[in-house]
Parts: C-alpha cells; structure tokens; sequence
C-alpha cells in the first residue's frame, strides 16, 4: 500500500468541515494561545496572495496580513491579540504567527515557514 499525497489530508479537512464553514472554533497557537477563530475559505487566498506580492511595501504586506487575521479571529479574540501585545503577555510577532497557524489549520501545508515566506 502507499501512502496518499499530502493533499489528501486537506481533501478530508475540507470535506469534515464543508458543513460549518464559518462557525467560529478554537486553534492553539503555539506560544501565544487559543484563539476564537473560523477556518479560512478560498475567498481569503487573494488577501494572503496580496501579502507575499514581492513589490509592495512592509506595510502594505503588514496590512494584508492584519486583514487576513482579523477577517478570521472573532472580534473578542482579535481585540485580546492586540491588547496582549501591546501589554507585553504576547510575542511582537503574535499577528504573523496567528496568521500562519490559520493559513495550515486542518491541511498538509509544511508546519514551518519556506525562506520567502512572509506569514
């Protein structure tokens, strides 16, 4: 027997979810905490697309990625990102990396960021 393709883990996600698409659930992200988040549906690719453009500037790329994340967290969850950073209870890189973990929530994306990755 073989083993099935990485894509094959994110065909089951997919259909496992394809019937509470937008339901608010929790993700544990490493070293910040557990969020109130929905899984990210093929209307966000283009902000993430946006994110990576190799010709625009930090903070656009910055603000993208905020989008994608907010777009995501509950407003409660997304107010306790920002407050925590800014009190210190979270890591200065909390947004990238809430924006990372939703980004291979549930699929057989590489857990790790590539050398050009900017989420």
């Amino acid at each position: 027997m073989y083993d099935p393709p990485a894509g094959f883990e994110d065909i089951l996600a997919d259909a496992e979810q394809s019937d509470n698409l937008g339901d608010w659930q929790k993700l544990e992200v490493p070293d910040v905490g557990t969020f109130r988040c929905r899984k990210p549906m093929p209307n966000a690719v283009a902000v993430l697309g946006n994110a990576v453009q190799a010709k625009i500037s930090d903070q656009s790329r910055n603000d993208y990625i905020g989008l994608f994340v907010q777009n995501h967290l509950s407003s409660n969850a997304f107010d306790k990102l920002v407050v925590g950073m800014m009190a210190g209870k979270y890591p200065t890189d909390s947004v990238t990396r809430v924006c990372h973990a939703l980004a291979v929530w549930g699929t057989a994306r590489p857990t790790l960021p590539s050398s050009t990755s900017h989420c």
